[in-house]
């Protein structure tokens, strides 16, 4: 049981810093060729959220995105996706 005395908490489990955790996530550039078109992207891969699976349950969730680095240079067509 977790206690907190109003300094430190006092725990039967053990209390770990959060800064002693890895982020569980990697960046790496990438640079799209799309025909001729270089975007400068980076893409970012890891543990970002969890799952909600019931009132006591979370599960880890691996997931990935690819952000452009330079908007200016982002020209492509909402809607086509064409450049």
């Amino acid at each position: 049981m977790t206690k907190w005395d109003g300094r430190v908490f006092k725990s039967d489990y053990p209390l770990i810093n959060t800064n002693d955790i890895p982020s569980g996530l990697v960046s790496v550039p990438i640079t799209v060729d799309d025909n001729g078109h270089i975007v400068k992207t980076r893409m970012l891969a890891g543990s970002f959220t969890m799952n909600v699976l019931d009132d006591t349950t979370i599960a880890p969730r691996l997931d990935w995105c690819l952000g452009v680095i330079d908007e200016t240079k982002f020209k492509a067509d909402p809607y086509t996706g064409m450049w």
